[in-house]
């Protein structure tokens, strides 16, 4: 579940138990309570701002942890600076015992990066995760802070329901991308799906089956025709429908990778590369995670349809292997040069189509998207590559997607992935969307 989160007008409040100040160097932060404290240390330690420190103080929260964001001034300093420094600062505020920091951020560039405070408050959500596992298996675990409070005027406080939408969204796709392959197995994710959207308002549709696989996608069929002979792990198709209220001007389509674990197949990952597969479910996990935001965000007049292609990738006596020539859907013959290339895209639409109905069709992979969909591409709309430029104006800024993977590759994958919105990044990001 989502960390609570309040906002709080007053650093002397008394209801935290520490304050977490994030800022590119002390001489940064404006408030003189916050900043005394922490300039003395800094006096005898330049290296200090630099980092994460901690220093006690008068203030009822009796203890303040800086945090720096670093130099925010080059070129390619970007928005996921504030993000980072969040994360760590409330991380150290946990280690020293607090149970419910106030979290400060201190960005004098607002033109730079207009979303600083709604990045830095997801930041300190994100230290706060417990991984499902973890809130299952031991409940007295399963939080890490009674509450997140943020301090700022009233346009921070305006950000917080924003806020609080996408931390859900992040924390389903982090339950379903970063577990392991037994507890997001494809039935168990169809229940963990299901339970989520219950009373939602989106609408679950799950189609399972091998032979309805080999009827309705043939290519997913192959992939699961070895996990289909084990109940636990046999695949799931999980389609996700938002209808918004009033009429549908535009409709947004998602479609993710569910590899919930990915062996290689016959092409079997050797030499100890297959450890961390489980997450090669990530795809799907972002298109529940966004779904989640999309169902408490409520967008007016954008219907959204995110599909979950969840299958396990198995060896066996059944598994698919190189050379096969399966009939897709489509009714193309593809002869399988790779079955580490899962062929489980069958959820393409014509070009035509797309325009037609004002469609804009996302793929979630790592790459095999593009090549399953060359016309709409990963993260593209309307048959056209997806820009790279942060501020291309045709890219849904501040809509419904946000990043949903980091610049850390695997890593972001499994800490999961809606992100804050791109507006305010000032370099070229490369997009896995």
């Amino acid at each position: 579940m989502a960390t609570n989160i309040e906002f709080c007008g007053d650093v002397k409040s008394a209801g935290y138990d520490a304050i977490v100040v994030v800022a590119p160097n002390v001489s940064a932060v404006a408030n003189a309570d916050l900043k005394a404290p922490l300039k003395a240390v800094v006096d005898v330690d330049k290296k200090a701002e630099n980092g994460v420190f901690l220093v006690p103080t008068s203030l009822p929260a009796k203890r303040i942890v800086f945090s720096s964001t670093g130099p925010l001034d080059k070129d390619f300093d970007d928005v996921r600076s504030f993000e980072d420094a969040a994360e760590k600062g409330v991380s150290r505020a946990i280690e020293a015992g607090a149970k419910k920091p106030l979290v400060v951020c201190h960005n004098k560039d607002e033109k730079s990066f207009p979303n600083a405070a709604t990045v830095s408050v997801l930041g300190a959500l994100k230290a706060a995760y417990v991984p499902i596992e973890v809130r299952e298996a031991v409940p007295e675990k399963s939080k890490q802070v009674d509450a997140i409070g943020v301090f700022g005027d009233d346009k921070v406080k305006g950000i917080l329901e924003r806020a609080k939408a996408l931390e859900w969204g992040r924390v389903v796709s982090r339950d379903i991308g970063g577990s392991d392959p037994e507890r997001m197995a494809a039935p168990r994710i169809e229940e963990y799906v299901r339970k989520t959207f219950e009373n939602s308002g989106v609408k679950v549709e799950v189609i399972k089956g091998q032979s309805t696989f080999e009827k309705e996608y043939p290519c997913l069929a192959a992939v699961n025709r070895a996990a289909s002979s084990v109940p636990r792990h046999d695949g799931r198709v999980i389609w996700l429908t938002y209808e918004p209220e009033g009429p549908v001007e535009k409709t947004l389509m998602m479609v993710g990778k569910g590899i919930t674990y990915d062996t290689g197949g016959a092409d079997i990952k050797a030499g100890g590369i297959m450890a961390g597969m489980s997450r090669d479910k990530c795809g799907a996990a972002d298109v529940a995670g966004v779904m989640k935001a999309v169902s408490l965000l409520k967008p007016k007049n954008v219907k959204v349809i995110g599909a979950m292609a969840c299958v396990r990738n198995s060896v066996g006596e059944e598994c698919y292997v190189s050379d096969e020539i399966i009939t897709s859907r489509a009714g193309v013959r593809i002869r399988v040069g790779n079955t580490d290339a899962e062929v489980i895209k069958e959820f393409r639409l014509s070009e035509a189509s797309l325009i037609k109905h004002k469609v804009r069709l996302y793929v979630g992979s790592h790459g095999h998207g593009r090549r399953a969909c060359p016309h709409e591409g990963e993260g593209s709309e309307g048959g056209e590559p997806a820009p790279d430029d942060d501020r291309h104006p045709d890219r849904p800024r501040g809509g419904l997607l946000w990043r949903l993977h980091r610049r850390h590759g695997q890593r972001a994958r499994q800490e999961g992935a809606v992100r804050a919105e791109a507006a305010g990044h000032r370099r070229p990001l490369r997009r896995h969307v």
